[in-house]
């Protein structure tokens, strides 16, 4: 119980930490400065209004300075990391494993964050990531560039990059990126479970909520989604 609510605290740190990454990378901030500060009055938080879900149920869900009201984003996605941290306990099966699972679910965290609210995932995300999982697969096979998940990784990018070109936007470059880094991360056997999980996800929510209306909409949630699902349902992992 030490360990879970250590993690819980964690996650939380994390996620308030997810939060900025996600709001400031995509319009090309610096996450370092300017200080955290209240978006209608522009009031630099001080250290106690910088504690993670703590604050914002002592604030009431308002600035001290302005009273505007907080949205309840914050607390959400601070909440939902350190759960998902906790689950990457339950989960994994080595330390190895249990950090693997750590850096997938902040990588679901964060693509769904900034699609969600800028309809874009960053490349700066998706090459961070990349670069560890690239690390990951290169630990785990002497000679991983002739593996499963780089042909694999390689089959989708192209494949679904025709597919947005033929399609006219039918699937975001974005959603294409992710995809191949999750190929990467996540071998054949789960990234196809995976996969259709995105899609059946996609297809739905696109028929009864956009309907013919032909707007574009956030897919990189449903991926997330679709990847947390494969991750806790087969309970992973690539030959461990």
């Amino acid at each position: 119980m030490v360990v879970v609510f250590v993690l819980f605290v964690v996650g939380l740190v994390f996620g308030s930490f997810f939060t900025v990454v996600a709001t400031r990378v995509p319009n090309d901030e610096s996450i370092i400065t300017p200080r955290s500060h209240c978006r209608h009055c522009l009031h630099t938080l001080r250290w106690n209004e910088l504690i993670p879900l703590v604050s914002y149920v002592w604030q009431r869900g308002k600035c001290t300075q302005c009273k505007a009201i907080i949205s309840i984003r914050y607390p959400l996605i601070e909440c939902t990391t350190a759960i998902l941290f906790v689950l990457a306990f339950v989960l994994q099966q080595s330390l190895p494993h249990f950090m693997f699972l750590l850096l997938l679910f902040s990588l679901c965290i964060l693509v769904t964050v900034t699609d969600l609210y800028k309809m874009m995932i960053p490349n700066q995300i998706l090459l961070l990531f990349f670069c560890y999982f690239l690390l990951h697969r290169s630990l785990l096979d002497p000679f991983p560039f002739f593996g499963d998940p780089f042909i694999l990784a390689f089959l989708v990018f192209v494949g679904l990059w025709v597919i947005m070109v033929l399609s006219n936007g039918g699937i975001g470059g974005g959603d294409v990126k992710l995809f191949t880094v999750l190929a990467i991360a996540l071998g054949s056997t789960h990234f196809l479970f995976m996969f259709m999980l995105a899609t059946l996800f996609g297809s739905i929510y696109g028929v009864l909520v956009i309907k013919k209306r032909k707007t574009p909409f956030p897919f990189a949630p449903w991926i997330a989604l679709a990847t947390l699902l494969t991750v806790s349902i087969q309970g992973l992992f690539l030959g461990y």
